[in-house]
Order: structure tokens, then sequence, then C-alpha cells
């Protein structure tokens, strides 16, 4: 149709001048059998004219864009056994990142969380707005902070406590204030929505535009009903901010004192009740709070601002055709890794000076997950483009958040396992670049729900599943956040009208005297604790930087973790917890496919259950075999990092070296120097009786270090 209508005068006049007519005309020829579809056709005809249908009169372009809505555009093709629900080995830095084969359909739009509702939509430029506003934020809370903690008394004695405020780190401090701090803007704005439903009428927040964005951020912050994912919002508007800024300074204090080694933590609870320490966090508080006014007003500022320029100026630029405004742009790179035979392929994503680096891997499954949840789109061109804004917005929220741990998973084989025994397939805690299925519960919808994400966890509807289900929750790191999971788990598996099985597996540190820990030890749902030591049970984690990591994708622990298995009575009929099915999470936990620990990772699949417990079994002798031979010469039990393996190796050979320069040197050394005076060779018996007094210099030196 739109061949045969080429003649239209309308839209010849918006046909670049380097395309000609004739060509127009050539292309009328075509059979149309041999096109695949209107669709790549229409595709075809946006591209050469640079966009400029979308130019055309309102009329025309509302037509056209009718005419040409595809149900189903894609970028890749689907994946060949999609919907098998089978279980894929990890394979380290350049294989199996996620497994795409298992399908949640038992999730459909009605258990998404209404989290999205409270959430301002987002863009390319108000990431960028944003990012410039939360990194003067960040900048002036490291300064002020140091500056508060560094003014103590000069009198204070080592013991004091109050001279652990010099050890405070204000980059963890933050990174944990924020994510407690987010949970509860989101209860609080949720709980202030419900009531405002049936007295005002609240906007719509899926409309992307500069405009409306500004609108919604001016208009309805200020009643408290929507949030912003990323800027810590005024303590006035949430009182309990100070109770939670408070409460992660005296984390980090009782984790300094331990390292410190200065007895019990339980001689803190006076110093924290001092009023010189409560002086302090006041203080502190009050400086946030006024940071943090300034920075959201600086951020409706840049934003207006901004939606003055767009407004005045076309979507497109009039000087190159070819460039689109506020499209990214992506570019790929290939180069010769160093380390090993290949390549290393990664895409860099560009937008307004800020770019941002994704792998290959990673990059190829944000495109498949979001042409699986984004099919309508009016051309494959326009589908493309959405696609580069929706990944620098996920990439540019991301990279803010600077806890590497924070966003770091669990591996691959851990996954397996839960799959096998308790068909676990969605995540409670996890993020587009980190998950393990398609389906998912991150922090961050309004980024995140073009890629599978089911929104918030505190706000996914558990209850209308009516088959229930096993979830994995490895949730941030942060004391009051993990509370906050129990209390919401507890709700769930204690409610005795869910008459199906509601399972949790929770993997979080063994920090005993925290309050998330200790809230969820004591749960009633808990059936098993699982506990995972460092020393003795070394086990990896996935970076939380996976995505831009070009080389290691693992980490060991540097903590003992607990893993918690929390039940109702009809998932403690369905899914049992056995010894087997625990030793087999042991052993995929300490699995680094990257490593040396289990060799043949990748064939393990392979292989019957019968030869991997042999193995299994033969390396359990063996580590105690070497644990033996440790404990005969004095050494550390544990495996012995990287590190520490180089420093007793040269440690050894240097023990080697000096009894050889000792033998040689000082064995007969009378003897030797009356052959030297003999022969003539006075300065060389000089020389030997220098090496000597090296020698024993050296010696010196080493028995200084020893002691």
């Amino acid at each position: 149709t739109l061949l045969s209508n080429v003649n239209n005068q309308s839209i010849i006049n918006h046909v670049p001048d380097f395309l000609s007519i004739t060509s127009l005309n050539q292309l009328k020829g075509i059979n149309p059998t041999m096109i695949r579809g209107d669709n790549d056709l229409y595709s075809v005809m946006d591209q050469m004219m640079a966009g400029e249908i979308n130019s055309l009169p309102e009329e025309e372009a509302a037509d056209l864009s009718n005419k040409y809505v595809s149900s189903d555009i894609r970028m890749v093709p689907e994946i060949e056994g999609y919907g098998t629900n089978k279980s894929i080995p990890e394979q380290g830095t350049c294989g199996n990142i996620w497994n795409p084969l298992v399908r949640a359909d038992s999730f459909t739009e009605s258990d998404i969380s209404s989290d999205m509702d409270c959430i301002p939509p987002t863009n390319p430029w108000v990431e960028v707005a944003r990012r410039r506003c939360y990194e003067k934020f960040k900048k002036k809370f490291y300064s002020t902070f140091s500056w508060i903690a560094s003014n103590r008394n000069p009198q204070s004695k080592a013991t004091d406590p109050g001279s652990l405020w010099g050890k405070m780190p204000p980059h963890s401090i933050l990174e944990r204030f924020y994510f407690a701090c987010k949970t509860k803007e989101t209860v609080l704005v949720l709980e202030k929505r419900k009531k405002a439903l049936s007295t005002e009428h609240l906007p719509q927040t899926n409309c992307e535009d500069m405009a409306n964005i500004v609108s919604l951020m001016s208009i309805q912050k200020n009643k408290d009903l929507l949030i912003d994912p990323i800027l810590i919002s005024p303590f006035q508007t949430y009182p309990t901010s100070y109770s939670m800024l408070r409460n992660e300074i005296e984390f980090q204090f009782k984790r300094e004192w331990r390292k410190s080694n200065k007895g019990n933590v339980d001689i803190l609870d006076l110093f924290f009740a001092s009023s010189s320490f409560q002086k302090k966090c006041m203080k502190i508080c009050r400086e946030v709070n006024e940071l943090a006014i300034e920075v959201s007003r600086d951020f409706i500022e840049d934003l207006k601002k901004k939606s003055g320029e767009l407004s005045s100026s076309s979507h497109y630029s009039r000087r190159n055709v070819t460039q689109k405004k506020g499209i990214p742009k992506l570019t790929f790179s290939r180069e010769q890794d160093t380390d090993r035979a290949g390549y290393v392929e990664t895409f860099s994503v560009t937008f307004a000076g800020l770019s941002f680096r994704i792998s290959r891997q990673h990059f190829e499954k944000l495109q498949l997950l979001y042409d699986r949840f984004n099919k309508k789109s009016k051309s494959p061109a326009v589908h493309k483009d959405l696609f580069h804004s929706a990944i620098f917005v996920l990439l540019a929220r991301y990279d803010l958040l600077e806890g590497a741990g924070l966003q770091s998973s669990l591996n691959g084989s851990v996954f397996d396992i839960l799959l096998e025994h308790f068909d676990c397939r969605l995540e409670c805690f996890a993020s587009p670049l980190n998950s393990r299925y398609e389906r998912f519960c991150s922090a961050y919808v309004d980024t995140d729900r073009k890629f599978g994400s089911l929104g918030s966890f505190f706000n996914f509807n558990f209850e209308g599943l009516k088959s229930g289900g096993c979830f994995q929750a490895n949730p941030p790191f942060t004391s009051d956040f993990i509370h906050a999971m129990c209390i919401r788990m507890e709700h769930i598996l204690t409610n005795a009208q869910l008459q199906v099985p509601f399972m949790f597996i929770v993997f979080v540190p063994a920090w005993k005297d925290s309050k998330g820990w200790q809230s969820i030890s004591k749960a009633s749902s808990l059936v098993h604790h699982l506990f995972l030591s460092q020393k003795d049970n070394p086990h990896y984690y996935t970076e939380g930087t996976q995505h831009r990591r070009m080389k290691g994708r693992y980490r060991m622990a540097s903590f003992d973790t607990s893993v918690f298995f929390l039940q109702n009575h009809k998932a403690k009929e369905k899914w049992p917890i056995t010894e087997m099915m625990l030793q087999e999470l042991r052993n995929a936990f300490a699995l680094n496919p990257e490593g040396k620990t289990f060799p043949g990772a990748k064939v393990a699949a392979l292989k019957t259950k019968q030869d991997i417990e042999g193995e299994r079994n033969a390396r359990r002798v063996t580590s105690k075999e070497t644990s033996k031979k440790h404990m005969a010469s004095d050494i550390p039990l544990g495996k012995p990092s990287k590190g520490k393996k180089r420093q007793m190796l040269s440690t050894k050979r240097r023990h080697i070296s000096s009894k050889k320069m000792k033998k040689l040197v000082s064995d007969d050394s009378q003897s030797q120097l009356n052959i030297l005076s003999s022969l003539g060779i006075p300065e060389a018996a000089k020389g030997a009786n220098i090496s000597v007094d090296i020698a024993k210099t050296r010696e010196k030196g080493r028995q200084r270090k020893k002691k």
C-alpha cells in the first residue's frame, strides 16, 4: 500500500535530496511476495528518510502509525529451547551468565507490584540530571561526615570508643543508609496513595515525556505521593531517616571495634547512650538533611530548564538529520585478551557525555529480555531506538550504586540446585544485569520493568499466586533492610488463608549481632539454618559489577554466610529439607567456574550422579590430607589465597637461597682466606669477608622481621 501511494506529494516532499524519485519508482516494481512484510518495508523507508516520517502532518502520521503497528517486533530471534525449564551449567566469563530457557509464565501483569505508580517515569535526560545531583550529594556527604567525625577530643585514649570516629567509612554508611531509607519511603508513600485514591485523582506515571515528568516531580512530590528512586528525601518528610542513619553509624562502630580486637561490643552500648555521641549523630543528620533539600531543589530546576530547551527545539536535529537527539549512541569494540586465547567484546552506550560499558554477553541478554516484554512498537527502527534509551537509563542508574557487594548474586550452580529440588525460578532481589531468570523483583521498577522486573519485593502480590512457589532471596546486606524483609516473609508464611505451599530461601552474611540476622534466626517459620564458614567452607559470589568486568566475574566470600529455609505447613510437606540436598548446596557454593576449585565444572552436567559424588568424596579426602599437612607444618588452616601462596613460596625460596649462601661463604672460611692470601689475592679475600658480612646482615634483618 505504501509503494502504490509513493507518488503522494506529501511523502515526496519529505524525501531527502540524496534519494531520487526514480529509485522510489524502481521500488514500486518489486514483487510484493518477495518482501517479508509491510513492517520491514516501513522500517526501511523510515531509516532512508532519517525518521522524517515522524514529522509528517499529524493526520498522515497517525494514519501511517496505526496501519503499521506490529504486535511482535524483535531485534534477535527467540532462543531454541525456551520454555523447557532446563538448567544450564555456568561456565565463567565467556560462558552462560544466565538461564534463558526457564519460562516464568505463572506471573501475570496483575502480580506486578504497585510501586510503579509511586515512581515517576524516566528517560536519558532525566538520568543525566539525576546523576549530576546525586554525585553532588555524595561528594558533600563524604566531606561533611569526615569533617564532623574528625572533630574529636585529642586527649581521648586508644581504648576509648570515640577514637574510632576517624575510621568510619562514609561510603559504606551512605550505601547501607540509602537502601534502608528508600525501602521505608516506598512503604509510606504507598500507604498515602491508598488513602488518597478515594479523595483525589492521581496522575498516570507511564508517560516518559519531559514536560509530564517535570509536572509529576514538582506537583505530586509536594504531596508526598511520589518518591525519587535515587535522591534522598528531606528528613522532615520521613522522620524515621534520623534513626536509620544513626543505626548505620552504630553498625560501623561495632564492626570497627571487632576489627581492633578491643573486647566485647557490649561496652559500646554505654558509648552510644553518651551525650557526645548523640550530639555528633544529630549534627550529621542536620547537615545531611540540609544537603538533601538543596539537591532536591536543584534537580527540579535542572529538569525544568531541560524541558524548556527540548520544547523549543525539534526532536531531530536539522543540521544533521541522521543523528537523532535523545537517542543514545551504541558502539562495539573487540580487543585481544592478554590472559587467554580469544577476544574481549564489549558495547559502549554514550549519551550527553556519559558512556557506560557492558559485556557482549550481558548486552545480548538484555536484548532478548527487551524483545520478550516489549513486543508492540511502531517499527523495528523505533523498537531499536527505544531499546538504546532503555539500556542507557538502566546502566546509568546502577552505575550510581558503588557498593558492588550490595549487588552481588549467587553463582549459577547454586541456582541450578534450587531449581532442581524446589522449582525455584524467581529472585526476590535482583536486577536485569545479574538475574538468573527472566522474571525477578528489583529495586527500580521504572528502569527494570522493560527487562522483566516485577517491581519491588515488598509490594509484589505473593498472596495472589494460586499455586504458591519457592523464592530465593539474596537481599542487600543492610540490617534494617533484612529486618523489613523478614517481617514481609513472616506475614506471608503465617497467613492461614493461604492453603498453598510457600517457601523462601534466604542468603545473608552471618552477622549474628545485627538486627536483621537475629530477626530471621528467631522467625517462627524457620525450618533449617545452613551455616557456611569463610575459612572451613570457602564459597563464591558473583560480582555486583559483573556486567562491566571483563575478567573475573566471581569473588570469594569475605564473611560467613547463613542460608535460612523458611516454609509454611504446605511447603514442609512438598519440599522436605534433606541432608543430600544440603551437601549439594555446599558443593555448588564452593564452585568457581573460573578457578581451579572444581576442574571438571564444564562437563559436570554430562556425568552421572555416582561419578560426581565419587569426585566430591575424593576432593574431601584430599582436602583433609592437605589440612593435616598444614597443621604439621604450623601453617594456618583454610585454603590460602593466591597472594598468600605467592608470599609463602617466595619466603621458602629466600630461606633456601640464604642457606646456600651461608654454606658457601662460611664453611672453612679460614682455610679459604689462607688459600687466597697464598695466591696473592688479598682483595679477593677482602671480598669474601664482605660477602660474609652481607650474609650476616641479611640474617639479622630476617630475625628482626620475625620478631
